[in-house]
């Protein structure tokens, strides 16, 4: 793969090369036989990658010249793609047979098409998709993934090898399949907009998927054939649309077929226009002569033509040293303001190609959307800023309640956040319940002298230990009489074991696993479940003692060490496992001979809390929840 510069300064950009061609990648050999499978189709995609496409039967060793063997990327078909600062060659996904076209729809989801083993595929990847004629380099990884159409173009219990000569002009035209646009602009009339157009070879035809989601991913509907050419030499290779929304269609116009046979003619091609109606005039296509305000605005155009060389553009300034911050102001105003999600997600794809989407950035916006929301909270952890702390903090409402133990996780990890969750605490925007014993050890942990005064005050009193623990065991005995536990809410109780201690214990399948098992323990002797609650320390397997870990962005953790390699350590907390580099620690802490379960937790419940936790551990079958709370 060559790069051929033609814009060696930002007032020289003349289309003609500035020496000679660099070569980036190499290690695309094709075989012999079947060259019509070599590596083809270059497009910059949403992200600033360049991507291509491979045919399954020409394997690659990918590198930059030079690459050893050993360091080399092997290609088996499908989809690649390479970043031109970075110098990164990733190949996605492995399969098919000769893909011959991709695209992007509008919220930046890939399709590309294929010749005889189906004809339109979803791309994501670490796809693994089928492949008929050739050795899956991966046979042990799951199962191939098959075409995401509905539909053939041919008939299958035939096989493609007949589907020549309008033998399936009645299924779509036949099995080859080349050049893919899905229409993003605004000449053709709005139901066509967002579908995806093929061109079928042998059936000189354009064929048309509608696409519709289903799940995660999406399935391809048979929509009606959009255009025929009469023309017997017709071997349209591309289709594309252009800045005033018409489409452009790269006729080949040859006899032959693909595997010059039955003659080559290297004179005769041809490119059409597909107009609705009369085309826009006056349009504006020199979009290296806009300012960046101009260019961001194009990033609202009907005609997502303008929004992608918008991008490059932008890219390109990057490259030459015509880049402007105010691109970065401007695109993050607009991913602000704008309540179109394809405004928002041109505007974040811009951001990203330009280096300027980071990981601080990225995870704010994620803050807002249930379910991603955990990812972000982790993803701000990492940044010692009081005001992410206060960020987080405000979001608390929009987590779902099973998720907001990770966000105190994060919360309890750093002072600067600790300060923002006491406050919020103290200000009853945040229940006080809701910080767990487990939760404020972290906090005390931190040893700050002003932070656990205030955990004091708007949380309560931490005792590290009880002087007397028998004798706290002894006033919990006598006042969790039988007569008062028959009187339990158990439903109400199983609330509470959800809150305080699902994100260490399981019981009945429910729940997380630092702790051990609940489910089989000594449960119905009140003595046994209220010496290990009270006094955790007590009887403990080394299995279950605590280490605390400082790492050098700041933030101090507690959990258990579950394994360790020279490079790596993995320690689970109450709330998640996390694998740490060692090189991102400051210090592990010596095992403690206290527990992960820290002492306190029942201080932190009313005394109606712990009779209805009490009553559900002793009992020993599963019960429903509150009808409120299912």
């Amino acid at each position: 793969m060559l790069l051929s510069p033609t814009c060696g300064t930002r007032s020289r950009c003349d289309d003609v090369p500035d020496g000679a061609p660099e070569v980036l990648l190499d290690g695309f050999v094709p075989p012999a036989e079947n060259y019509h499978n070599y590596a083809n189709g270059l497009r910059f995609g949403p992200d600033g990658w360049l991507y291509g496409r491979c045919g399954a039967s020409s394997p690659g060793e990918i590198g930059a010249p030079g690459t050893p063997a050993h360091e080399r990327i092997p290609m088996r078909g499908a989809i690649w793609r390479y970043h031109p600062r970075t110098k990164v060659f990733e190949a996605l996904s492995c399969g098919t047979t000769n893909p011959w076209g991709h695209d992007w729809n509008e919220y930046g989801e890939l399709f590309f098409i294929n010749t005889v083993n189906g004809h339109l595929w979803h791309g994501f990847a670490g796809a693994h998709y089928m492949r008929p004629h050739t050795i899956d380099p991966n046979p042990r990884v799951y199962k191939q993934i098959d075409q995401h159409a509905d539909h053939w173009h041919f008939d299958t219990a035939e096989g493609w090898g007949r589907s020549r000569d309008g033998r399936a002009d009645s299924y779509g035209g036949g099995h080859a399949h080349v050049g893919m646009m899905i229409y993003l602009g605004d000449n053709w009339p709005a139901e066509y907009r967002g579908r995806l157009f093929t061109i079928n070879m042998h059936g000189r035809r354009a064929n048309q998927e509608i696409l519709e989601r289903r799940g995660s991913g999406y399935v391809g509907r048979h929509g009606a054939d959009f255009f025929f050419a009469a023309d017997p030499w017709f071997r349209g290779i591309e289709l594309s649309y252009g800045p005033d929304g018409s489409v452009f269609v790269l006729d080949w116009a040859d006899t032959g077929e693909c595997h010059e046979s039955t003659g080559v003619h290297r004179t005769s091609g041809r490119i059409y226009k597909i107009t609705c109606g009369q085309p826009k005039s006056g349009t504006t296509t020199d979009l290296a002569k806009l300012s960046v305000d101009e260019l961001v605005n194009l990033h609202t155009h009907a005609n997502e033509w303008f929004v992608r060389q918008a991008r490059l553009e932008l890219v390109s300034r990057l490259a030459t040293g015509g880049f402007s911050l105010s691109a970065v102001k401007e695109l993050r105003s607009l991913f602000a303001k704008s309540s179109d999600t394809v405004v928002k997600l041109r505007a974040l794809w811009s951001l990203y190609s330009i280096d300027h989407a980071d990981a601080q950035f990225l995870s704010e916006q994620l803050l807002d959307v249930r379910f991603l929301n955990p990812i972000a909270a982790r993803g701000l952890a990492m940044f010692d800023d009081p005001a992410v702390g206060a960020r987080l903090v405000k979001a608390y409402r929009q987590f779902h309640p099973s998720e907001r133990p990770q966000l105190l996780a994060a919360l309890v990890s750093r002072p600067a956040f600790a300060a923002a969750l006491l406050d919020a605490i103290g200000e009853a925007k945040i229940p006080r319940a809701d910080l767990s014993a487990f939760g404020a050890r972290q906090i005390r942990g931190l040893n700050d002298e002003v932070l656990n005064k205030k955990l004091v005050e708007v949380w309560g009193d931490f005792r590290e230990a009880h002087t007397d623990k028998q004798q706290v065991i002894g006033q919990w005995k006598s006042r969790l009489t039988p007569a008062l536990l028959a009187k339990a809410d158990k439903g109400g109780g199983r609330l509470v074991f959800g809150r305080a201690c699902a994100s260490c214990h399981r019981l009945y399948g429910e729940g997380a696993t630092p702790g051990p098992d609940l489910t089989g323990a000594g449960r119905g002797n009140l003595d046994y479940l209220l010496e290990n609650i009270v006094d955790p320390s007590a009887v403990m397997s080394a299995d279950f003692r605590m280490s605390v870990v400082t790492l050098k962005d700041g933030r101090v953790l507690n959990g258990l060490v579950t394994s360790q390699t020279e490079r790596t350590i993995s320690l689970r907390t109450a709330t998640e496992t996390m694998t740490l580099e060692r090189a991102e620690i400051t210090s592990i802490g010596q095992e403690s001979k206290l527990s992960l379960m820290p002492d306190g937790l029942l201080d932190a419940l009313s005394h109606e809390e712990v009779r209805n936790l009490i009553a559900y551990l002793m009992h020993q079958s599963q019960v429903p929840l509150p009808t409120s709370k299912r």
